[in-house]
């Protein structure tokens, strides 16, 4: 929301590493100033979302990615700079889920 919205979101304010429940509540108050600022009308349903059911969030995600896809202007955007250098944890989960190894753009010869 920060890209679509430079400056207007706290960045200062959010919590990168935020992984208790009311830790995430108050990212989603972060959140949720912005959308009162931009009279956003999606209703965020906070509990719902810190109880962390992959259906919910994906639901969620879904539509924060549409509304990006529809609202942002396409400018350069530094996600680091914008958070201070701070930097953002990523969490492995039970199945193992790992980043895809990189693999070879050359072309491959068939026949």
């Amino acid at each position: 929301m920060d890209a679509c919205y430079p400056g207007d979101v706290q960045m200062k304010k959010v919590n990168y590493d935020a992984k208790l429940e009311h830790d995430m509540i108050k990212n989603y108050k972060v959140l949720q100033c912005l959308f009162d600022k931009r009279q956003i009308t999606k209703h965020v349903d906070v509990p719902k979302l810190c109880r962390q059911k992959p259906l919910d969030n994906l639901e969620f995600l879904q539509w924060i990615k549409r509304y990006f896809d529809i609202n942002y202007g396409g400018h350069e955007y530094d996600a680091t700079s914008r958070r201070g250098g701070k930097a953002v944890a990523m969490k492995e989960n039970d199945s193992g889920n790992k980043p895809a190894p990189k693999t070879s753009t050359a072309a491959v010869k068939t026949g």
